[in-house]
């Protein structure tokens, strides 16, 4: 009866050993799982927004193309932004191609890295700030970054007060005119404000780590009870082996203090004389 205590205090460890590992386990989980959830959304939403700048700026190459360049190279001989006359049409060529669409900045660089047009006055006539992302664009090839500006933990939780996507395309000529104006007249420069889209990813990141909380807490809760219910078990039978095991030993009636001398308790109907020698013939 002395090992039953110790055989509960091994099944008690055994519980509170598996009740802290699963805690762990599911808690990473639980991170591991919101992690990667965010993560494939904000990669969709990136590819999301760099598939809508490539239509925007494909449909305001053609815009630009028909609608300014032809008929002001036609009127005035060549383009020149700084005439205010043109830089209205181009202003309002861009800005009705645009509108209704979430675009914070556009800036057109020519072939020399001059900014020649931008929603920024300011900024026309500024050179070399295109970096690498013009060099690339002016090959050819289209490229996107984001730029994200906020304290440190707001970056770090994927809340920033401002995220942008910022996309430098090639402006191309019309391929019907290739030969008049050359393949590449320029490059383009848009940024989307997407912080409201990153919020909302926010707020489904929120909904997926306490989705996936619950579930794992229920799960969590169940294995719990299945452990206990079998720690019981295991202690009941336990209980009923050690039962058997005492009625199955056999009582010593014979106890080892016990002498067989003459006179004791033993020996008492016993005749001794009857044990006497015998003379031997």
């Amino acid at each position: 009866m002395k090992d039953h205590p110790n055989k509960k205090a091994k099944s008690f460890k055994l519980y509170k050993y598996f009740s802290i590992t699963s805690f762990i386990v599911i808690f990473i989980g639980t991170i591991v799982l919101s992690y990667l959830n965010t993560h494939w959304a904000r990669e969709m939403q990136l590819e999301k927004n760099e598939e809508y700048a490539q239509l925007l700026v494909s449909n305001l190459n053609h815009q630009i193309f028909r609608q300014f360049v032809i008929p002001m190279s036609l009127r005035y001989g060549k383009i020149q932004l700084r005439d205010k006359n043109q830089y209205e049409r181009m202003d309002t060529i861009v800005r009705g191609t645009l509108h209704g669409y979430n675009i914070e900045m556009v800036n057109l660089y020519d072939l020399n890295d001059i900014i020649a047009y931008s929603f920024d006055k300011e900024l026309m006539g500024i050179k070399d700030i295109g970096g690498h992302s013009y060099q690339t664009a002016i090959l050819g090839a289209s490229t996107s970054e984001i730029e994200q500006s906020g304290g440190f933990w707001e970056i770090i939780l994927g809340i920033p007060k401002k995220i942008k996507v910022t996309t430098f395309a090639p402006l191309r000529a019309e391929k019907s005119l290739a030969s008049i104006t050359g393949p590449i007249i320029g490059v383009i420069e848009i940024s989307q404000d997407i912080t409201d889209d990153y919020r909302t990813i926010f707020n489904f990141q929120l909904l997926v780590i306490f989705t996936i909380t619950v579930v794992m807490s229920v799960l969590f809760f169940i294995l719990i009870f299945v452990v206990k219910r079998g720690e019981a078990i295991i202690e009941q039978r336990a209980k009923e082996q050690l039962r058997l095991k005492e009625q199955l030993v056999v009582p010593n009636t014979c106890p080892t203090s016990a002498r067989w001398w003459p006179g004791s308790p033993m020996t008492s109907g016993i005749h001794w004389a009857s044990f006497e020698a015998r003379p031997s013939y």
